[in-house]
C-alpha cells in the first residue's frame, strides 16, 4: 500500500513535481479509515472518476494526470518511476474497474462512514460511477 511520499516520489520521477496535494485529496478517507484495519475501503470514495474530477476542479487540468498515477500506483502496488507515462495512463481504466467493482462492494455500510460524514453534516456517502461506464450499475440506473 503505497503512502504520500511513495505517490510523491512517483510523480516527481514521471512530472517533475510531487503534486503532494493531489495524493492529499485522494487519500484523505484514509484517515477516516485507516489501511491497518480497513484494508482499500478509504479507496471507495476518491479513487475513482470522480476523485479525478475533484483534483481537476481543486488543482486544475494539470493535475489530472497526477490522480491517475496515483491510482494505478494503488492498484498495480509498486512503483511506477521506471514505467512510461503512456504505459501508466494506459493502465487507469483496468484501475477504475478494479477499485469500483460492484462483485467486491461490502453488502453492508461500516457504521464509520456515518460517523464521518455526519460531522460535517452530510448525508450518506455514494459511490461515483464514470458517467460513460457502461457497467450494469450503470445501465439499470438510465431505465
Amino acid at each position: 500500500m503505497a503512502i504520500i511520499e511513495e505517490h510523491e516520489r512517483d510523480c516527481k520521477a514521471l512530472l517533475n513535481r510531487a503534486w503532494s496535494a493531489v495524493h492529499l485529496i485522494l487519500d484523505q478517507y484514509a484517515h477516516v479509515f485507516p489501511p491497518p484495519l480497513f484494508h482499500e475501503y478509504h479507496r471507495t470514495f476518491l479513487h475513482n472518476a470522480y476523485g479525478v474530477s475533484i483534483v481537476e476542479k481543486e488543482l486544475g487540468k494539470a493535475a489530472i494526470v497526477a490522480a491517475k498515477i496515483h491510482i494505478v500506483r494503488d492498484w498495480y502496488e509498486i512503483p511506477l518511476a521506471d514505467k512510461s507515462l503512456d504505459q501508466i495512463l494506459s493502465l487507469y481504466p483496468r484501475a477504475l474497474l478494479y477499485f469500483n467493482n460492484m462483485d467486491y462492494f461490502e453488502p453492508h455500510v461500516h457504521p464509520g462512514i456515518s460517523a464521518a460524514w455526519a460531522k460535517e453534516g452530510k448525508g450518506l456517502a455514494a459511490i461515483a460511477f464514470d458517467p460513460r461506464s457502461e457497467h450494469e450499475f450503470t445501465k439499470r440506473k438510465k431505465d
